[in-house]
């Protein structure tokens, strides 16, 4: 079995980016900074998305449901 790093390539309005899917201690880390910073949830998805390779330039013009489906789709659940 050969595995490697994979990636999410996204257009938004004409701008590409290129998103690694996460680690575990990627994912670790986000889920540890949820439960420190209650209620600052979206900030913590800001910041997760920025690692991955997202600008958080771009992050803060999107629509919210843009950032949950990028997270469904590297989460492996695309469409939800």
């Amino acid at each position: 079995m050969d595995l490697s790093s994979t990636t999410l390539s996204l257009k938004w309005n004409g701008d590409e980016y290129s998103l690694k899917h996460p680690s575990v201690r990627q994912h670790m880390a986000y889920t540890e900074q949820l439960q420190k910073k209650k209620g600052k949830e979206v900030e913590c998805l800001i910041d997760f998305l920025e690692g991955l390779g997202l600008p958080k330039k771009a992050s803060l013009e999107m629509e919210l449901g843009h950032l949950q489906k990028i997270v469904n789709t590297i989460a492996g659940q695309p469409g939800k």
